[in-house]
């Protein structure tokens, strides 16, 4: 992201993390590497870790962002 920032180009992205997930502060630099770069970008910082009952938390949220998108195609 850093040598190319805009890589994504016009595709929309989908990025979360829990604020009890290991990896928050790469989520966060990446998120913001993205924004940099200009990307068409979604992100949540969401309750939660790095754990299967976080994401099954969210799948309603995941499936209309992925329906949206394939929809725009």
């Amino acid at each position: 992201m850093r040598a190319d920032p805009g890589a994504f180009g016009p595709i929309s992205i989908w990025n979360d993390v829990g604020t009890e997930d290991p990896f928050l502060s790469g989520n966060v630099a990446f998120d913001e590497a993205l924004e940099a770069g200009g990307a068409d970008l979604t992100a949540h910082e969401w309750h939660g870790g790095h754990e299967g009952s976080y994401w099954d938390r969210h799948w309603k949220q995941y499936l209309r962002f992925y329906a949206d998108a394939l929809a725009a195609c």
